[in-house]
């Protein structure tokens, strides 16, 4: 007879497993990890411990580190889905030096040589973490003159976000 497993059983193994393997040495390794990490967030939404989650995201800030251009864009997508796990019931000002950490790890890669992964960390994680904690402000000017000043074009333009702490008015 088979033995029906259901996700929520072996996900808190499967993270712990993932966490370890997104340092391995090879980086079709980490690729992957990245890759089966943003598909468990995808699939396990709802069964994820919230205070569990906040132990993946330096791993993840740290894979959007690596000399690879396949695992930075892996990394900035499964970010995007590690996002969306936090629900209706996540508590922004408990845990809101998570979310500016988070904020200020992403901040830094919409300087990332390649524009396609400039281009996830803004179009889906920078949206996502907004959509999350709205109190982090919205202006798209700065993020247009970083652009300008980078010399990168913007293929599909969504609000940067900018924390209260580090914005700057443009009149």
């Amino acid at each position: 007879m088979p033995v029906v497993v259901q996700l929520s059983d072996v996900v808190e193994e499967l993270l712990t497993q993932l966490q370890s393997t997104l340092d391995d040495d090879l980086s079709d390794t980490r690729l992957l990890s990245c890759r089966v990490l943003s598909q468990l967030f995808s699939c396990a939404r709802q069964d994820l411990d919230q205070d569990r989650l906040h132990t993946v995201y330096p791993c993840l800030l740290k894979c959007l580190d690596d000399s690879c251009d396949d695992v930075r864009l892996a990394a900035s997508r499964a970010f995007s889905e590690y996002l969306r796990c936090f629900h209706g019931n996540y508590d922004v000002a408990m845990y809101r030096a998570h979310i500016e950490h988070i904020y200020d790890g992403l901040l830094v890669h919409l300087d990332d040589q390649c524009i396609d992964v400039q281009q996830a960390v803004l179009g889906r994680s920078a949206f996502t973490l907004l959509t999350l904690n709205p109190t982090l402000g919205v202006s798209l000017y700065p993020f247009e003159a970083h652009c300008c000043h980078m010399g990168t074009a913007i293929k599909h333009p969504v609000p940067a976000f900018i924390p209260e702490r580090h914005s700057t008015r443009m009149s």
